[in-house]
Formats: C-alpha cells, structure tokens, sequence
C-alpha cells in the first residue's frame, strides 16, 4: 500500500468569499456632504479649523473607493495586496 506523501505546496489555499456592497449613491452624498460641510465650516467659522479640514480630507480619501461596474463586469477586491 502506498503511503501517502504530505502536501509539500508552500502556497496557502485561497478560498473566494462573496463580497456585498452598499449603496453607492448614498456614499456619494455622504462624501459630497462631509466636503460641503467641512468648507461651509471654514467659511462661517463655525468649528476649529483643524476639524473642518480633517471633514474635508476624509471626504477626499473616500472619493478613490467609488467605481461603477458596467454590466456583465465583475472586480476582485484586494486589501493590502492580499486576495
């Protein structure tokens, strides 16, 4: 009877995980109002300046993560190169 040979393959099995996604149109308000809300705030005056710009950079990093698929496409999402 032959013995079986341990797996010798180095690389971790990748199991796929479906992803679902929120509503795309609600975070576009979202971050078109936090940046509205943060140059509002530095206009009127009406909190500290470091807060309003923190309002508006926030609003600017969220901005690169909206994409519309076409239909019949798909995407993989990666988070800090991993699959």
């Amino acid at each position: 009877m032959p013995e079986k040979t341990p797996n010798t393959n180095p690389r971790p099995v990748r199991k796929e995980r479906p992803y679902r996604s929120i509503n795309g149109y609600g975070v576009t308000a979202v971050v078109l109002l936090l940046i509205a809300v943060g140059v509002w705030a530095i206009v009127q005056r009406l909190m500290p300046l470091p807060m309003s710009i923190l309002l508006i950079v926030i609003g600017l990093v969220l901005i690169p993560g909206l994409y519309m698929l076409q239909p019949n496409e798909g995407i993989i999402l990666t988070l800090f190169g991993e699959y």
